[in-house]
């Protein structure tokens, strides 16, 4: 496609969750995911900066988005998203956190997947 790691970031938060970056993004660490995807690899960016358009509606393979509190993040987590967190926040519980869910059957490009998914961040 030739675009950097960072520029797909800032298309996927736009297109998927209706965030735009006003900061430069953090880059946290590549990790794989080859238990679900082999050869799949994961860039995981933590994001201080942003804005989110008011008038956002869900679209493509979103199904749903919110806005939680690390203590009140939906379940399930999986182990992986689980660790990330801990990594990434400790043990501080009040910063606020967002979730999307794909739509059943897609990752977040859109891909026909194995199992319904969700991204964390």
């Amino acid at each position: 496609m030739g675009e950097t790691l960072e520029d797909a970031l800032a298309r996927e938060l736009d297109e998927e969750v209706g965030v735009t970056l006003t900061g430069p993004p953090s880059l946290h660490g590549m990790f794989s995911n080859n238990t679900n995807f082999p050869g799949d690899h994961i860039a995981l960016y933590l994001v201080r900066d942003w804005t989110r358009k008011g008038d956002y509606r869900q679209r493509g393979e979103i199904a749903e988005t919110g806005m939680f509190a690390l203590d009140a993040l939906p379940e399930p987590l999986d182990p992986g998203t689980n660790r990330r967190l801990a990594e990434i926040f400790g043990a501080r519980r009040s910063v606020p956190c967002g979730r999307a869910k794909r739509r059943r059957g897609t990752d977040l490009g859109g891909r026909a997947t194995r199992r319904p998914s969700s991204v964390s961040w």
